[in-house]
């Protein structure tokens, strides 16, 4: 939504899961150039990333590439295959951890 680039995240969220939000966030804006995207794509966004009450609680770290995925689709508008899912742990620099 338009803003001045904050980012909120609510619902049933634990510390690692703020933290895969996060690192997703860090890794989609420090790639922005090679994803078509302006390198200060969030000066004038708020993004707010909700989980619901019903989601499966999460005790580890596997949410990292599914929040990356999220944020690339809805920025660039591209929606992806859904004969695929995404599973696993994302880096700072971009590795996936299993």
């Amino acid at each position: 939504m338009k803003g001045k680039g904050g980012f909120k995240m609510t619902g049933q969220i634990g510390e690692v899961m703020q933290e895969s939000m996060q690192a997703a966030l860090t890794w989609v804006r420090s790639n922005a150039a090679s994803l078509g995207l302006e390198e200060d794509f969030t000066k004038d966004l708020d993004l707010h990333i909700h989980v619901p009450a019903g989601a499966i609680p999460k005790d580890g770290p596997s949410a990292g590439v599914t929040m990356a995925t999220t944020l690339v689709s809805l920025m660039t508008r591209y929606a992806g295959s859904s004969a695929h899912g995404d599973d696993g742990e994302i880096t700072l620099s971009g590795n996936v951890l299993r």
